[in-house]
């Protein structure tokens, strides 16, 4: 959540958020998000990330945040 502009990380929260499980799935699969590393982001997402601001460390910071994001739920 370092260097990522704020409608990056506004994006990437969204997203996030929309791959929630529902609850079936949930009591069925546990607690996991299908969006566990960049790869597993939608191709026009990352195309947009690239657009509001790419820079040479963005997939490493959107990884990043993508953890970040997942550690703050455990907590």
């Amino acid at each position: 959540m370092r260097e990522l502009t704020a409608s990056q990380k506004k994006l990437l929260t969204a997203t996030l958020k929309k791959a929630e499980p529902s609850a079936t799935a949930k009591a069925v699969l546990g607690e996991r998000n299908t969006i566990q590393r960049v790869e597993d982001l939608p191709s026009e997402i990352w195309n947009k990330l690239e657009e509001m601001n790419d820079t040479e460390i963005l997939y490493q910071e959107v990884d990043r945040f993508i953890d970040d994001w997942h550690w703050a739920k455990l907590r």
